[in-house]
């Protein structure tokens, strides 16, 4: 059967353990064999980034040092233009055109896919991959164009246009919670205060992440 890549895009503003872990479970798991992880330039659907683009490359390649199944690709942050998924699955596909892709969702997405850059052409390019948190999971038949796979075997047998959730681990995280977590870090007064604050960005994020963040003094 083919081997399988996921993409797996976003802003990681910053990266946390919400996006690591469920990948690296995904991995694990074997229902992908490698992947590419794609930080956006430009985000359409969401406000842009607080950090530069080289601060948020620098993060995603040391949460993921330890991992050689995995990639962080500059495809996008390289271009002046807003980043569309389409593009950039497009470009992959055609330095390998054999290769089956997943394009991995984060279940914190709502809004479908129907308003994405030729959406239409998603499920001719890539699998959809969806990556589950606590609470109810997506509608896998909410996404137009994409029919549900059964099993992750079923990825590697056609070459794109199936969705798939995927039940990772149960870390209800969002980058908008850690970046409030440091601005009330860096503004903590009190020791216990400090150290709760402290404590919880620990658990949060990768130990050489949050080092580069506080070395770095972002996101204050």
């Amino acid at each position: 059967m083919a081997s399988l890549t996921a993409v797996f895009g976003g802003l990681f503003d910053p990266v946390h353990r919400g996006h690591v872990e469920p990948l690296c479970a995904l991995l694990d798991a074997g229902v992908v064999d490698t992947a590419i992880v794609v930080p956006t330039s430009q985000a359409v659907h969401r406000a842009d980034a607080q950090v530069s683009g080289s601060q948020r490359m620098e993060m995603l390649r040391i949460a993921y040092a330890d991992d050689e199944r995995v990639q962080v690709n500059d495809i996008e942050l390289c271009k002046s233009q807003p980043s569309y998924t389409v593009l950039t699955l497009r470009e992959f596909k055609a330095l390998d055109p054999g290769a089956h892709l997943c394009f991995v969702l984060g279940a914190d997405w709502s809004g479908g896919l129907d308003d994405w850059y030729q959406a239409s052409e998603l499920p001719l390019l890539a699998h959809l991959v969806v990556l589950n948190r606590p609470g109810p999971g997506l509608e896998l038949a909410g996404f137009k164009g994409f029919s549900q796979a059964c099993h992750a075997n079923d990825l590697r047998v056609k070459p794109a246009g199936l969705c798939y959730a995927f039940d990772g681990p149960e870390l209800d995280l969002s980058s908008t919670e850690v970046r409030d977590a440091l601005k009330r870090d860096g503004k903590a007064s009190g020791e216990e205060t400090n150290k709760q604050s402290k404590q919880w960005l620990s658990n949060a994020l990768p130990e050489g992440v949050y080092q580069y963040i506080e070395s770095n003094g972002l996101y204050l």
